[in-house]
């Protein structure tokens, strides 16, 4: 679980820094977007708790603005859109579709981010000076993905095929060859140390094509399934 507390370092620096210093004497409540999958109180408490402890609170010095996709990743473009006319402060987007389509609607509004490596993903030109108007928290794991695969080796004994399972109800927002590559290579250089054999990786758009997939790694004999990260598969765990 993101530790939300990791946002508040970075809103706090930006754009609610001034309005935090007027205090009371602001006109309105500041407007910040919450744009991800679906709702997750796990997700938004910790960081509405966060704020709290910074001097904001919902429904006085502040308003969160929240869209979700609900499993339709078509529909980021749009939620998006909505909130840069609501004319939001501050966009929040956990995952990388939904920061792609904060990023293709707006070059001002700052976006802060929860996402995988978000150089790959052409988010930001370097961690060091993301530049533009986007910077957030990467998550990258491909140092992990051995240690991974090694521990579930350790725990299920004779583990010899192992699937793999990806989220492609984004693929329009998020071509296949970005998402997957990032951590493909680390993928088969563990199994190949570890001598294990990899089927062919399996891919869900929505909650009703994950019993097909297991199924499907049933058939073709896989003793274990690696499950890649991402906000579908969070809310679906």
């Amino acid at each position: 679980m993101i530790d939300r507390r990791v946002f508040l370092t970075l809103l706090g620096a930006g754009t609610l820094a001034a309005p935090r210093m007027a205090g009371a004497q602001q006109a309105s409540p500041v407007r910040v977007g919450w744009l991800t999958f679906e709702s997750r109180p796990e997700a938004l408490n910790p960081f509405l708790q966060a704020l709290k402890e910074l001097g904001w609170t919902e429904g006085g010095n502040l308003t969160i603005e929240q869209r979700y996709s609900h499993g339709d990743a078509d529909r980021y473009p749009g939620l998006a859109a909505e909130l840069v006319r609501l004319k939001v402060g501050v966009l929040v987007t956990d995952g990388s579709p939904a920061t792609k389509a904060a990023q293709q609607t707006t070059t001002t509004i700052p976006i802060v981010f929860v996402s995988g490596d978000p150089i790959a993903r052409g988010f930001v030109a370097s961690l060091a000076r993301p530049g533009g108007n986007l910077t957030g928290v990467a998550l990258i794991s491909g140092d992990l993905t051995f240690k991974r695969i090694e521990l579930l080796k350790q725990a299920v004994l004779g583990l010899a095929r192992l699937a793999i399972l990806e989220d492609h109800s984004s693929l329009r927002l998020l071509p296949q060859e970005i998402r997957l590559g990032e951590n493909w290579q680390a993928i088969e250089a563990a199994a190949r140390q570890l001598g294990i054999q990899l089927t062919p990786a399996r891919g869900v758009r929505k909650p009703d094509d994950l019993e097909g997939a297991f199924a499907l790694a049933v058939k073709e004999r896989a003793d274990g399934l690696l499950v890649l990260a991402s906000a579908f598969f969070s809310s679906h765990a």
